[in-house]
Formats: structure tokens, sequence, C-alpha cells
């Protein structure tokens, strides 16, 4: 049983006379509305919202200041999401933290991973109306997300009209379907979605697998989607290609499997485009992306068979290349994907030069990309020696230092490449209005395949592990 009879706004501040001041204000502006819980301790917050979600109490708003013992306000409202998802999470500064360095820098941070919806100052005086106007932003986000705040539709027509009748009759049921999806009462029955999904294709199911799991876990899906899924479509698509080179051996099985594909891929065409506006739109997207860009890969394939010798007398490099295009691909993907996230959110703008929350994301992406493309060329020579392939290759083995500067080379090559690529797909997807989703992932990753396998190419002529020619 609730333990409210109203939505939750808590606010956390370990001054006591800055939560005093932030209480009173929302308590004489939203006390009507919403249940205002304040507490000065970050430990004691958390099980509040610990409490409230076991009594089954709906949390709109948490508002935390950023120095507090135990946690910082960023580190609490990132893990409000573990506790109620739909909650609106904003950091609370005081006039002027702007220019403290740790403060700005904890801010961007937060931003940048996720972690807040926003920030916001601390009301200062009484009635502070700026205070007021982005609480009541943030309120509206979060009614209009929320399913169980009833949403008003009007229908406007001549009341004795047959049709208007027909009308109302048509909205009223969508709006019950919409409140049977959209109004749970507690959290989606994800082992339902889960067996659904059993009966697509192996990689799909892994993808929505992932998407589940992440839900559950309160985990930045952004962050760990991409490496994920490319790593183990390579995993899944090259025994599939194997296999199915046994196919064109009979030609009985050759042409039913050809005619069976055939019809799969007509009746799923179909259904798209008879199925409603947004699905007709995310086909004609992807078709167009899916047409286009693998041709970087053909380009990518032209240049590793036109290097075939050199390459075969050099297995490490044959061995490294598959994972250091994949996380190239994979980086890229998870820049892309965050920027566009706070595109959507509003935490930066489309400008043609980025603003400080994206120029953290590429940060952290070049500190991880060089650490794992060091590792991936390490683990290839490695692996090359434990099974015998270099000696097996009837050449002189390159030195192991040569091969790993090498590597480490491209990856300093493919990683500008990425930054900018990953900015600017976000950047024009935004402007033009279209599905990131759709667009990102699949730019970079064929983009990064061509780029990735020039770059190790490349390096590895200069560092002299191949010859040119």
């Amino acid at each position: 049983m609730t333990k409210y009879a109203r939505p939750v706004i808590l606010a956390v501040d370990d001054d006591p006379s800055s939560i005093g001041h932030i209480s009173t204000e929302l308590e004489r502006r939203y006390d009507r509305d919403y249940q205002i819980v304040y507490s000065t301790s970050p430990s004691d917050a958390l099980a509040q919202l610990g409490s409230l979600r076991e009594s089954g109490d709906r949390v709109a708003l948490v508002l935390a200041a950023q120095w507090m013992p135990d946690l910082t306000g960023a580190e609490l409202l990132g893990r409000v999401c573990e506790l109620h998802r739909s909650a609106k999470r904003v950091l609370l500064i005081g006039w002027g933290d702007w220019g403290d360095e740790p403060t700005a820098d904890a801010m961007r941070e937060a931003m940048a991973l996720g972690r807040i919806d926003y920030y916001t100052l601390k009301p200062w005086k009484s009635p502070d109306e700026f205070f007021h106007r982005t609480m009541t932003e943030f309120l509206h986000e979060w009614s209009r997300a929320d399913a169980t705040v009833p949403q008003e539709v009007t229908v406007v027509a001549n009341p004795w009209l047959p049709r208007a009748h027909e009308i109302r009759t048509e909205v009223h049921a969508l709006v019950e379907r919409a409140h049977a999806v959209f109004t749970p009462p507690g959290p989606p029955d994800l082992s339902r979605m889960e067996r659904t999904f059993t009966i697509l294709g192996e990689d799909v199911a892994i993808s929505v697998g992932l998407a589940l799991l992440s839900y559950r876990k309160g985990w930045d899906l952004d962050a760990v989607s991409t490496p994920m899924v490319t790593a183990i479509g390579d995993m899944v698509t090259l025994p599939a290609l194997f296999l199915a080179a046994f196919i064109p051996r009979n030609d009985a099985v050759n042409a039913v499997v050809a005619a069976g594909c055939t019809v799969v891929v007509l009746v799923a065409l179909v259904a798209a485009v008879r199925s409603r506006r947004d699905v007709r739109r995310t086909l004609v997207e992807m078709i167009a992306v899916i047409a286009v860009f693998p041709l970087l890969d053909i380009f990518a394939g032209a240049l590793l068979e036109a290097r075939r010798p050199s390459l075969e007398a050099v297995p490490a490099i044959l061995i490294l290349l598959p994972p250091f295009v994949s996380q190239a691909g994979a980086l890229g993907g998870i820049l892309s994907a965050r920027l566009s996230s706070k595109l959507q959110l509003g935490v930066i703008t489309p400008r043609g030069m980025p603003e400080p929350p994206a120029v953290v994301d590429g940060a952290i992406v070049v500190g991880f990309g060089l650490p794992v493309f060091t590792l991936i060329g390490i683990a290839a020579v490695a692996l090359a020696n434990l099974t015998g392939l270099a000696d097996g290759a009837g050449v002189l083995h390159p030195d192991a230092g040569a091969i790993v500067a090498g590597t480490v080379l491209a990856g300093l090559i493919v990683l500008p490449i990425l930054l900018v690529a990953g900015y600017y797909v976000a950047v024009v997807t935004s402007r033009f209005g279209l599905d990131p989703d759709n667009q990102g992932v699949p730019i970079i990753t064929s983009l990064m395949d061509l780029v990735g396998v020039a770059a190790v190419l490349f390096a590895m002529g200069v560092s002299g592990v191949t010859i040119h020619g």
C-alpha cells in the first residue's frame, strides 16, 4: 500500500539552512499536488527512495546538492534510476558554482554519463520564479511520461453526427489500449518479453535480451549495447557464413532456401509498408543506409585482397584486424549514441563546434580506445605465437614490439576520424529529424571498417611490419 497519496518530490542537501529554504519554496508552490520530502543525508535519502519503491509510491523529482558527505549529489542521482526510473534528477548548484572548477567538472561529467537530467540554481529569494520555472518544466516532463497521470483527448465535432460518435468510440478504444500497455502496476513483465523474442533470429534475440538486462540493472544502454552487439554479431555472422557456404552444393536445397528467404523478405516488406506511418519511415531510413554504406565494407575487402600476400606473411595482422575494426566501430557507435541521446534531451545543441558535454564524451572514447587498441595488438602477437601460425607462415616473424606499435599508430589514426564522424553524424541526424538509432551505428561501423583496415595497413607499413606494395 502506498505511503503517500501524491507523487513525491525529494530534496537532499546537507546544509540545514539551504534545505530549509528549498523545502519552503517547494511546499509553498507544490504542496497541494505533491508530497514534499527532504533529507540532509544522501544515505538516508537512498533509504527513503528504497522505502518508497517498496510501498509503490511514485517519485516525480529528486533534487540533490553536489558536495555532501558519503555521496556526492551526482552519485546519489545516478543511483535514483535503479529505484525510480521515471523520476527526474536535478543537481542543485549555488550562484557562481560554474566558476568553481571541481563543481563544473562534476556537472559536466554527470551530464555526460547520464547521471542527471540537468542542473538548476538553488533558490536564493522567495519566491524564486527562476527556480520554479525549472521545477515546473521537469514536473511537466515527468507527468507526460507517467502513464498513471490522465491525459486529455478532445474530439471536436458536431455531437449529433454519426461520424462524431464513431470517432469518439475509436479514440476511446485507442486510449484504453494505450492505458493497458503503458499503465503497469509495477515494472514491465520482462520475462514475457524475453519469451516473446525467442522466436526471433539469434542476433536480434541477443540484442533485445541485452536491452532488457540493461533496463533491469540500470545500465547506460548507449555504452553497453553497441560493443556487445557488434562483437556478438561478428561471432554469429562468421559461423553462419561458413554454414551457408554448404547450401549451394545441393541445387534442390539451394532453390528451396532461396525461395523461402525471398518469400519471407517480401512478406516482411509488404507488412511494413502496410503498417503504421512510423514503421514505414523507419523502413525507408534503414533501407537507405543499408543499401549505401555496405559499399564501404566492400572497399575494405578490396584493400585486404590487394594486400593479401603481405598479410599472409604476418598472421598476427590477420588476427588483429577483425577485433580492431570491430572495436573502432563500437567506440564510434557508443559516441554517436551518447551524443544523440544528449541532443534528444537538450543537454547539447546541434552546433558546428562541440559543447563541453560532447567533448567529455569524446575524451572518454579516446581514454578507452588507446588501451583497447594496445591490448588488441598484444593479444594478436601472443595468439599468433601460441598457435604456431607465425612459424607456419614460413617467413621471418616481425618484432612483436613493431606489431604492437603499428596497432597503436593505427588507433591514433582512427580515433580523430571516429570523433569527427561520430559527432557530425549525430548532429546531422538531429538537424534533419532522422532517427539516430537507424543512422548512427550502421554509418559509423561501416565507415570504421574501411578506415580501420586502411589505418592498419598504413601503420604496419610505416612500422616496417609489412612491405609496401
